[in-house]
């Protein structure tokens, strides 16, 4: 994750995805929270589901 973590630092203030929606239907846990967040941050509007309700990481999705 320190790829990811440096991206959203460099590129925040550009916000690259500015009216970019993204959605998608992966395991949530705690890597996808960090990509959600970061496509966030970089000006994504984003949807997101899951793809297993056995995957899913209950404290990562209340958050």
């Amino acid at each position: 994750m320190p790829g990811i973590m440096a991206l959203r630092k460099r590129a925040v203030d550009d916000k690259p995805l500015k009216n970019a929606k993204i959605v998608g239907c992966t395991h949530i846990n705690a890597q996808t929270a960090v990509l959600l967040e970061t496509l966030v941050e970089l000006g994504a509007q984003v949807r997101w589901s899951a793809c297993n309700i056995y995957s899913t990481q209950n404290e990562v999705a209340a958050a």
